[in-house]
């Protein structure tokens, strides 16, 4: 009985990870269009140059990301130490994250 419960809730759960992750997304690529469209034109804009730290910082999220992908797959493969492997890779590259967003710009 306390099993079907569980189920119930879980796929309320999975619904409202959904909408927030489309929201997200959503978001995102709102504040993205109207950043190019602002700054894309002549005459009008900010003209504004991306910092470096910008691209050092995503690829640092993207390589994340996949190290927790990969360790979400590695636990569901039942393979722990794999898991773990890429569970100190994803913190590593977490604490590589934070020291460069917090230092102040030196232009």
């Amino acid at each position: 009985m306390e099993q079907d419960n569980d189920r119930l809730n879980l796929g309320a759960k999975k619904f409202n990870m959904w909408i927030f992750i489309f929201t997200s997304f959503m978001l995102f690529a709102a504040f993205t269009s109207g950043f190019i469209v602002y700054s894309g034109g002549s005459g009008h804009g900010l003209n504004v140059i991306m910092p470096q730290s910008f691209l050092y910082s995503t690829i640092v999220i993207v390589l994340s990301s996949g190290s927790l992908f990969l360790a979400s797959k590695a636990a569901k493969a039942l393979q722990f130490d794999k898991q773990k492997l890429y569970l100190w890779i994803t913190l590593g590259l977490g604490l590589a994250f934070l020291p460069y967003r917090s230092m102040p710009a030196m232009c």
